[in-house]
């Protein structure tokens, strides 16, 4: 009857990630605070694995252009 009437668009909504950024910065800064007891890499290496996690986490909030990032952030939390 009517097949002329278009439905709404689905709203694409996305959760948000400050809890989570917060979250791994709190256990960022423990690593490098306690590195001495538990010395099982570098001080370095978490802090870098946690930069790479969080970066795209930051972008997909800020930008407009959110299905490139969103795939960005898909790839660096699965590795």
């Amino acid at each position: 009857m009517l097949a002329n009437v278009k439905e709404p668009a689905q709203l694409f909504r996305i959760e948000p990630r400050w809890p989570v950024i917060l979250a791994i910065i709190a256990v960022l800064f423990l690593l490098t605070i306690l590195h001495r007891p538990i010395a099982m890499l570098l001080v370095w290496i978490p802090c870098v694995a946690g930069i790479m996690v969080i970066v795209p986490m930051a972008v997909v909030g800020l930008t407009a252009v959110k299905a490139r990032w969103l795939r960005i952030e898909r790839n660096t939390q699965m590795a």
